[in-house]
């Protein structure tokens, strides 16, 4: 109670210094002050005056109460001077201030107060395990506003003002804010058949209203709520991305709360979820001078609690006392590649919206833009089975590494028939020499003709195929909801098993996809390890041990990925595996072993490569040798 007392003193103490400003800056107070006098204003209404000020709203009036009216005309005159019948708080609103927009794809509800998008429903999408269409931007869980310097004494907010619809159609519709003399103009133009619509800014006549300034500042924020069936693996996917005008594509960091201030200009800005974006992308003419940008991850588990909150505050030249016009493109849709990329070829090849879809970078990028995605949206011009499409695809990589994987083979199988030779080696100089050993394993394989590295390389140069696949199918929006076999989505794991509840590493399911390709992986490493078994290696049998240790550890790693994601290293690693069978079946081991016998009868050249591992061996025998003697002398000395 004591409490209540003195908010209450708070605020009637508000309520006077209220009045006194309004003393002071009122050209007619004296006639207000009678008003005030004569009708004895309660202290009631002088608390409402305060407490809107401290929140800085306006209260609510009743029609019958003249003086609270004329109060309430006196305040917004004064706040926000000649847009003063534009506020939203002036207004007697209804339900209906939303005008639509509306194409095959998407329908965009704008608001009036505030002028901007109120959300973006996509038609094509729904949310996970629900009828309910995919939303970006709901007002709700967003905020826009464009700050002008007023020449009153607060500036002008757009998120504070009731614009007026001066014109409709299907397609576009012009928002204004007319004040005195003048108007401030957001108009909204939606193309058929497609995701994207332009939204320009319009200032006429109103330069004597606002206090000369060349820019505005923007204001844009957005949580992203949960979308898809994984909570944790859909949040690695949600980031803010930018683009800078002369630079690449950058963002935010998807695991850490970080605040970033970008002083170059700026493209575009693009508030990302793992398969949906909201993108504000200025013109050509236009561009961003600055920003500051702010990532907030959640760190709950609940699903109605966002996945991170992003905010963008950027700086836009602007010359209202001029007059001024500044376009953008709003784009709220899907992260397709393919989209996004037709886009850049639309508005500017330097704007790089593709890069939003995260396929990898460098190599792994080339490998996905110039053979994965053509061969997917080939195999889907006509066939339906996500599961039998990536299958092809992983068919044709795996036809297209086929030299490497038979090179391969045959450069471990040339070092496996020389393993009775080696084997002589091991038996006739003891382990503690290993240097000297390795040295007459080297001179071997010269003689032979054999590459030590020949199994190595074609591996390696396999592993661009296999990393871009890591990349590639968790951005795939086209596995989203796609069904196979007992996998609900592609694009997310299969739970044949759920525990209940969360157990460490494992978290609580069990994804069938992600253990068959633990058991085909740990079938692999067996008769690799077989095929590897050269005897040049038996003074590192911890190496066969850790074979098999790497699969458990993809397990853990992928249980909660993506089950289109396992699915394709599953069957990779069965096709591989019949790939060696097949290779093994056509090669001779015997006329391989004959063969390399005629290769040590010939003078051998020996190669660069092995000169220089030669040379590395002797340096390093001598090395280790002057550090014996050095031992040797040292213990001497101390006897």
């Amino acid at each position: 109670m004591e409490n209540n007392n003195r908010s209450l003193i708070f605020i009637l103490l508000l309520g006077l210094s209220l009045c006194w400003m309004m003393y002071q800056s009122s050209q007619d107070e004296a006639y207000y002050q009678q008003q005030v006098q004569a009708k004895k204003m309660h202290e009631d209404s002088l608390a409402r005056v305060a407490d809107s000020i401290a929140k800085t709203k306006l209260p609510v009036y009743t029609e019958n109460d003249a003086m609270s009216e004329e109060i309430k005309n006196f305040e917004l005159q004064r706040r926000y001077g000649a847009f003063a019948s534009s506020a939203a708080s002036s207004k007697a609103l209804g339900s209906d201030h939303t005008v639509t927009l509306e194409n095959e794809l998407v329908k965009i509800d704008i608001s009036t107060i505030g002028g901007f998008v109120e959300k973006a429903t996509l038609k094509k999408y729904n949310m996970y395990g629900s009828s309910e269409p995919v939303a970006l931007n709901k007002s709700d869980i967003s905020r826009f506003n464009i700050e002008f310097e007023s020449a009153s004494l607060q500036n002008l907010n757009t998120e504070d003002m009731c614009f007026e619809v001066v014109s409709k159609s299907d397609r576009s519709v012009v928002l204004s804010l007319r004040p005195e003399s003048g108007s401030i103009d957001f108009i909204y133009t939606l193309p058929s058949d497609d995701y994207m619509m332009s939204f320009q800014v319009v200032a006429k006549g109103i330069g004597n209203q606002l206090k000369p300034s060349s820019e505005v500042t923007i204001n844009w924020e957005q949580a992203i709520e949960q979308k898809e069936k994984g909570r944790v693996f859909e949040n690695r996917y949600v980031q803010l991305y930018y683009k800078e005008l002369d630079g690449g594509v950058d963002y935010l960091s998807e695991s850490e709360d970080v605040e970033k201030k970008v002083s170059d200009d700026i493209k575009w800005i693009a508030f990302k979820d793992q398969f949906f974006s909201s993108v504000f992308i200025a013109d050509k003419n236009n561009k961003f001078k600055s920003a500051d940008l702010v990532s907030t991850v959640s760190r709950s588990k609940d699903k109605t609690n966002a996945l991170k909150e992003f905010k963008a505050k950027m700086k836009l030249p602007f010359d209202v006392n001029n007059g001024a016009t500044a376009d953008f493109h709003l784009y709220f849709g899907p992260n397709d590649y393919d989209i996004l990329y037709d886009y850049d070829k639309k508005l500017d090849d330097d704007v790089l919206l593709n890069r939003i879809v995260p396929i990898g970078g460098g190599p792994l990028r080339w490998v996905n833009q110039l053979i994965t995605i053509p061969l997917f949206n080939f195999f889907s011009s006509f066939l339906s089975n996500y599961g039998l499409i990536i299958f092809l695809v992983t068919l044709v990589i795996k036809t297209l590494v086929f030299p490497f994987t038979r090179g391969s083979y045959l450069s471990m199988a040339k070092m496996r028939v020389l393993k009775p030779q080696i084997d002589e080696i091991n038996a006739r100089i003891p382990e503690e020499k290993a240097m000297e050993r390795q040295q007459e394993v080297m001179q071997l394989y010269s003689r032979a003709g054999v590459n030590p590295m020949g199994g190595c390389l074609p591996m390696l140069l396999q592993m661009p195929f296999l990393v871009a696949m890591f990349y590639f199918f968790p951005s795939v929006i086209d596995l989203r909801g796609q069904s196979f076999l007992w996998a609900e989505d592609l694009s997310s794991y299969d739970d044949v098993i759920k525990f209940g509840s969360d157990y460490p590493l494992i978290g609580d399911h069990l994804s069938l996809f992600c253990v068959l390709m633990t058991i085909t992986n740990i079938v692999y490493m067996y008769f690799n390890s077989k095929m590897q078994d050269t005897g040049a290696n038996q003074q590192m049998p911890m190496m066969k041990y850790m074979m098999y240790f790497m699969p458990f550890m993809f397990f853990f790693m992928f249980n909660d990925y993506g089950s289109g994601l396992t699915y394709y290293y599953f069957v990779s690693l069965l096709i591989t595996i019949g790939m060696n069978f097949v290779i093994k079946s056509t090669v001779n081991e015997e006329e391989l072993l004959r063969k390399i016998k005629e290769n040590q009868q010939k003078p051998q050249s020996q190669s660069s490569w092995m000169a220089r591992m030669q040379e590395m061996q002797q340096k390093q025998k001598e090395m280790m040798e002057a550090q014996k003697k050095m031992q040797q002398n040292k213990n001497q000395n101390q006897n």
